[in-house]
């Protein structure tokens, strides 16, 4: 899912449209649904308590907060479905 090899015959490379955690607070998703709304772009510095994310599950939209200063580094992006448990945004 999300993943693609190429492959020349003598050599592979594995490319993938998901982000790689980089060591942060990750930021998981607390129920499943649809990414709706990123309000931040990746890198910029974000609070304890701003809205980093909006989610949709069951036709309700919720507003997913930083649990701590840092930079943000987005794991999801618009119209991406997830799982509960899932990593959505990650705060470096």
């Amino acid at each position: 899912e999300g993943t693609i090899m190429i492959s020349d015959g003598d050599s592979s490379v594995t490319v993938s449209d998901k982000k790689e955690s980089k060591g942060g607070v990750l930021i998981k998703a607390p129920v499943s649904g649809t990414t709706v709304k990123l309000p931040f772009n990746d890198d910029d510095s974000v609070k304890s308590g701003d809205t980093v994310l909006i989610i949709e599950s069951m036709k309700v939209e919720l507003e997913i907060k930083s649990s701590n200063n840092g930079t943000i580094s987005y794991l999801t992006r618009p119209g991406e479905a997830f799982k509960a448990g899932d990593p959505l945004v990650e705060i470096l």
